[in-house]
């Protein structure tokens, strides 16, 4: 955790004195980054969170459950030498697919997200690239 980020009112300032920056950008340097390998990481979600906070209208913590069986997910998974990159039963879980379900996979922003293939609705369709 950063001892110098922006928060309230002096992080909506700098956000409006930088209207064209980078989100990652604006993120790094209002502190909300932890330097890894020598290069930051962008802490996106505290970055969000603390925008969200600043205009009055907080989204909520992440909560974990207790009682879970199993060991806790190391959010953190090792790409094979072909490439491949396994996502276990306690991360599928979470978001509601079961064995044999599809799941949506696409890049935004950088990363990849997997989303059930059931989640999307009428109306609210995801845009992929083609």
């Amino acid at each position: 955790m950063q001892a110098n980020r922006l928060h309230g009112d002096e992080l909506i300032t700098f956000l409006k004195q930088n209207p064209n920056g980078d989100r990652d950008a604006l993120a790094v340097d209002a502190g909300y980054f932890q330097m890894r390998h020598g290069r930051p990481s962008v802490e996106r979600a505290q970055f969000l969170q603390a925008i969200a906070e600043a205009h009055g209208t907080p989204v909520g913590r992440t909560i974990r459950k207790t009682g879970v069986k199993g060991k806790q997910l190391a959010y953190m998974v090792k790409v094979s030498p072909k490439g491949i990159t396994p996502v276990g039963p306690g991360y599928t879980r979470q978001i509601g697919v079961k064995p044999g379900e599809m799941l949506k996979v696409y890049i935004e922003d950088g990363v990849i997200i997997l989303e059930p293939e059931n989640k999307e609705t009428e109306g609210d369709a995801v845009s992929q690239p083609s």
